[in-house]
């Protein structure tokens, strides 16, 4: 409350950079109001015009746009095509949708293969438009159009199909209008952007959007790379850092969205702290595209809906060097590759200074694609060092990763750490097995056949496991090599195997090599069908005893040539001595 000026608009809702603009203010209690602002002379993400009248200043600003050209000002009336506005580009076009039903058109000249991304700002400008936008031929025939692509505002792109004169047509979704229903429309050619930030850890603050490295350790987090309209690779170039600090980072391959970066600082940095320019660039320096920092800190939020009520944007991130802590990490290098469908072990190991033994709780932040690992896992009090589980899937992105962990623990607060850059490799499958379908009934053995299929050649032996086997079924360990072309498990059953078709079973390859597992967890899967015994036949005779017969000499033994059946083959004997079983029950 106060007698302080509150316009719930202005107009027009922008300006040119380093210029001197006369701005209206409307829908003020006392009546619209004309001031001069000197805009700045750099580009701005979030910039506000603040309000001024009878010596005194409203309690925040008017939301305004700041453009590297003039305006175009709508020219009533304009709601017909045969009465657009004349304008300019690449002058942003200015109107108000006053009164309800209005519609504003502008006209303009382009040329064939123009290519504009038409944007429409209303809502974000908190102006009441809920605006709706198209474009049109001279004569009248569409174009494109949008309504809300942008939120409640509208974004088109649009290419130019031949030289002449085109219709821009500015409108409210309902039909709505108000004398302080502002718009204004930049049209500007697609240019490359590009942003960094680091992602948000908490759900309503900016908890570790920050860089704090303390003096002789590490400190690391993600960096996301925000690009449109252009391809290539990524380099990290941050400014203003405090002395002492060295960062390491690969490039971000095209493609890819998010960097592993780690800080670290000299064990005579300074202890200081500075805002900072995350600065990232294309790799090729001819390219000349650059981008800095971004982030939205959220001061306060509230209904409905956790709705945030003020909010700043920065382009600075806060980096500090801090004193000593008690504890440091490192990523024991793997000497092996984790597999698709395959696991791995991950050894992190904490070095801690003498007198002082907290719990170090581990996270693994940065993940490549197709790579799962648990939330967190702890180096309890009394030890130093744990194993983090990793798992990749079937699609998980093959080549050389860098990877981290980072740890935090009391010392004397949380104090966050982080280890080297690590390289995690992950590799297709070195081998495989096609298993084929079994069958047997309760208390028989059967085999599972499988074909194996090397990718990769291994040395020495690998352990074969058949795994998924049903309650009471059994088979061995099988190992093989890299000439191995088949592989048959012995499978035993008893009369409480469960019966039924058991899809479950696969394979587990492990391979030994510089002394560490290349785990296979799951290199082929099948199915085992275990029946109910054939009931025995009503009334059957009991079965003659074999009579005496002298023994001859055994003949001289033939080698023996093992033949297994197929699966089809084994169902349709089974289906035979069925057939043959109910035929002689029914004939009793």
């Amino acid at each position: 409350m106060g007698t302080f000026p509150r316009p719930t608009a202005v107009y027009p809702a922008g300006g040119q950079l380093g210029q001197e603009v006369e701005v209206t203010f409307l829908g003020d209690a006392s009546g619209p109001f004309k001031q001069k602002f000197k805009l700045p002379g750099e580009e701005r993400e979030l910039f506000e015009v603040e309000p001024s009248a009878g010596g005194q200043v409203a309690p925040s600003g008017n939301r305004f746009r700041l453009f590297p050209h003039g305006n175009n000002l709508e020219v009533e009336p304009n709601d017909e095509i045969a009465k657009a506005t004349p304008a300019e580009l690449p002058k942003a076009f200015n109107g108000i949708i006053e009164k309800k039903g209005d519609i504003d058109y502008f006209k303009f000249a382009a040329k064939k293969g123009q290519v504009f991304d038409i944007e429409c700002y209303a809502r974000r400008l908190r102006s009441g438009l809920d605006p709706v936008m198209n474009l049109y031929k001279a004569d009248g025939g569409g174009i494109a159009g949008s309504d809300d692509s942008r939120g409640p505002d509208s974004f088109f792109r649009v290419t130019i199909p031949a030289d002449g004169d085109y219709m821009l047509r500015v409108t409210d979704h309902l039909g709505r209008g108000g004398k302080d229903f502002v718009y204004r429309v930049e049209m500007t050619p697609p240019k490359p952007r590009l942003t960094t930030s680091i992602p948000r850890f908490s759900r309503y603050g900016q908890y570790r959007q920050w860089i704090v490295v303390a003096r002789g350790n590490r400190f690391a987090t993600m960096v996301n790379f925000g690009r449109s309209n252009f391809g290539g690779d990524l380099v990290l170039e941050p400014k203003d850092f405090p002395k002492g600090i060295t960062i390491h980072a690969e490039s971000l391959k095209n493609g890819r969205g998010t960097l592993p970066v780690v800080f670290e600082a000299a064990a005579d940095a300074p202890v200081a702290g500075t805002l900072s320019q995350l600065t990232g660039r294309h790799s090729d320096v001819k390219q000349a595209i650059s981008g800095g920092y971004r982030n939205n800190g959220i001061f306060t939020m509230g209904g409905p809906g956790q709705s945030v009520y003020w909010s700043v944007d920065v382009n600075r991130v806060p980096v500090c060097v801090v004193d000593e802590v008690p504890f440091k990490l490192s990523i024991v290098q793997p000497k092996v590759p984790i597999v698709r469908n395959g696991s791995m072990q991950l050894k992190i190991v904490a070095e801690k200074k003498k007198g002082w033994d907290e719990a170090i709780s581990i996270q693994f932040p940065f993940r490549p694609p197709g790579i799962g690992a648990a939330s967190s896992v702890s180096i309890p009090k009394g030890k130093n060092e744990v194993n983090y589980p990793l798992s990749a899937n079937g699609g998980a992105g093959i080549g050389a990763w860098k990877v981290y962990a980072l740890g935090s623990a009391n010392a004397g607060g949380t104090a966050w750490v982080s280890s080297q850059l690590a390289t995690l490799d992950v590799a297709s499958q070195f081998v495989t097995v096609s298993l084929q379908r079994a069958a047997t009934e309760q208390g028989k053995a059967t085999e599972v056949v499988g074909k194996v299929n090397l990718a990769s050649e291994f040395p020495g032996q690998a352990k074969v496991e058949l795994l998924g086997l049903p309650n009471e079924a059994t088979t061995v360990v099988k190992m093989i090599t890299k000439d191995t072309k088949e592989i048959v498990f012995p499978v035993k059953t008893t009369k409480n195997t469960r019966a039924g078709t058991h899809k479950s079973l696969f394979c587990r390859v492990t391979i030994m090599r510089d002394g560490e597992p290349i785990l296979h967890s799951n290199v082929g899967g099948t199915q085992l069908q275990v029946d109910k015994p054939l009931p025995p036949k009503k009334n059957e005779p009991p079965k003659p005893k074999p009579k005496a017969v002298a023994k001859k000499a055994p003949p001289k033994p033939m080698p023996k040539k093992v033949v297994r059946l197929t699966r089809l083959q084994k169902l349709r004997l089974e289906a035979k001595k069925k057939r043959e079983a109910a035929a002689a029950g029914g004939s009793k």
